[in-house]
């Protein structure tokens, strides 16, 4: 867990990181639930560029989600729709 974290981000409690800690993988939630993040690397970067950089990722990944999510809806049943979009 990455201290302060839930401090910055609102409701954001930890990150999967990957084997070398160099990409955020993926942001969790106090609920539990886990978004994937696209392009945020913490290499080279001092604290302050890369809560930028996961901010953005962060942003870009719920778009990519929504935008996804508002495409599919009206070819699949509501109850399907749901599960599936639950980026």
């Amino acid at each position: 867990m990455i201290p302060y974290l839930k401090k910055i981000f609102e409701n954001l409690v930890d990150l999967q990181l990957d084997e070398d800690e160099i990409m955020a993988i993926s942001m969790i939630s106090n609920e539990g639930e886990i978004v994937n993040l696209r392009n945020c690397s913490m290499r080279g970067t001092e604290v302050e560029e890369w809560m930028k950089v996961l901010e953005e990722s962060m942003k870009h990944s719920l778009k990519i989600c929504i935008r996804n999510a508002v495409i599919s809806y009206d070819n699949e049943e509501r109850k399907e729709w749901i599960v599936k979009n639950s980026c």
